[in-house]
Formats: C-alpha cells, structure tokens, sequence
C-alpha cells in the first residue's frame, strides 16, 4: 500500500526498509515449491516500495538504483540485504525493467567497500569511499556477504566469490575474537586494539 493514508506524513524508520526483506521468504518458497505467486508478490513489494514517498532507504528504489551516478547514503546492513531484492525479482522474471538496477547495484557498492572487503557504515554510508578509517558494522558485513552469495548463484560471477572469500577471511575475521564468542559490532581497518 502506497497511498498517503499509509505513508503518513512524516518519514518512515526502519520498519518498511526491513520489511522488503520478506522477498527473502519469497525468494525461498518459489525455490521449495516452483509457485511464481511468490514471485509475483515479491514483485509487488519491491514496486510499492520504489514509489514509496518517504522512506528512509531510498538507495535501493529501482529508480535511484538504476542511476550509477547516486551513491549509496542510507543505513550500511538495509542497502545491504536490500540488494538481495532485485536480483531475485530479474533473474526470476527476466524482466528489462530491473535489468539496469540489477547490472549497477554491484559496482555501486564497491567504492564504498574498504581493504578488507567490508562496507564501510558507521550506521550510515553517507555517500563516503572506502577507507581504513571509517567504521564497519558486522551487520553489515553478514548482509554484504548474503548478497554477493546471492549475485554468484545468479550470475555465477567468480569475481563476486572472491569479493566473499576477501570479506570473509580479513574484514569479519579481524572483527571476531580468537575464540570466536564475540564479535565487535564495528570495527576499522587500521584498528590496533580494542578499547572501551
């Protein structure tokens, strides 16, 4: 629902940005059961929600998605998760109007990765290159990591596993304890030790 009446009139939070994700759920039951209800309504999630006029997340709207030109801004994990959106809508529809968004959402996202391989996102992008020096949120990192997941098994781009294999083995490793019982919830390339 698009309309005004559900929209309020102030800006939405985090809520509408996680709800997208139900394309997850979809994305799963259209792969158990072969039903294309699921992808339909996924489709009918992802284009209310790219008209919707205030969100917070608006990186991911096939509109600014689509625009090579627009940085990411919003909330690191949301953009993130949100990738995961249109390339499950393209590749099981195969419809041209989400071929762009689908072509641009990778290369977008690498400018804002670090050396490790995480985005960087200190709770936002904020339209920043990657650096040592700005915070990575682990949130992030498990949600970069499920879409670039998401990218090899659609497009079967190797460069996208190695995107993983760098995340995986530099970035979420320095951000774990050696026992592996914790975790930081953000942490910086060039971070010596952790204090309070």
């Amino acid at each position: 629902n698009h309309d005004k009446s559900y929209w309020g009139s102030g800006k939405l939070t985090g809520g509408p940005g996680h709800n997208l994700m139900f394309v997850d759920v979809c994305e799963w039951l259209f792969r158990l059961t072969g039903d294309n209800a699921y992808v339909e309504f996924a489709q009918f999630l992802y284009d209310t929600y790219s008209v919707a006029p205030q969100v917070r997340e608006t990186d991911i709207q096939l509109q600014n998605l689509a625009d090579p030109t627009r940085s990411f801004k919003g909330h690191g994990a949301h953009v993130m998760e949100h990738l995961r959106v249109p390339l499950f809508i393209y590749y099981a529809t195969e419809d041209t109007k989400y071929r762009t968004a689908v072509e641009n959402c990778f290369v977008k996202t690498f400018p804002h990765l670090n050396v490790g391989g995480a985005l960087i996102s200190d709770e936002s992008i904020g339209k920043r290159i990657g650096s040592p020096y700005i915070g990575c949120e682990y949130c992030a990192m498990l949600e970069l990591l499920n879409s670039l997941q998401s990218g090899v098994q659609k497009t079967g781009q190797a460069s996208l596993a190695d995107r993983i294999e760098l995340l995986v083995y530099n970035a979420a490793q320095g951000a774990r304890q050696r026992d592996g019982k914790a975790i930081q919830y953000c942490t910086m390339d060039n971070q010596l030790k952790a204090t309070h």
